[in-house]
């Protein structure tokens, strides 16, 4: 999945919602989508507890991430941090409900 979104041109949303990818897949899957021109990412009730994002890979055109029903941590609530506070960040959106 990781080589399709990399190559992929068209695609501006995705929902993974109920997909098992817990902590370190989220982690692969959004450093994968750092050129894609994804725009809004559903990745609710995936079993995601950490988050760890590297400020270089950064989606460069995210602006909608969905993490609601995710049992999120103190390093995971870190790593968000991080998503709003690069210069380049370009998320608008965060939901965090029911974590």
């Amino acid at each position: 999945m990781v080589q399709f979104l990399q190559n992929t041109n068209n695609l501006i949303t995705l929902d993974l919602h109920g997909n098992n990818l817990q902590s370190e897949g989220f982690n692969l899957l959004f450093r994968a989508l750092r050129d894609s021109p994804i725009k809004k990412l559903n990745c609710n009730t995936c079993g995601i507890e950490s988050i760890e994002i590297d400020r270089n890979n950064f989606p460069r055109h995210l602006m909608s991430l969905d993490l609601d029903g995710n049992n999120i941590n103190a390093d995971g609530c870190r790593g968000l941090a991080k998503l709003l506070q690069g210069a380049n960040a370009t998320l608008t959106t965060l939901r965090l409900e029911n974590w």
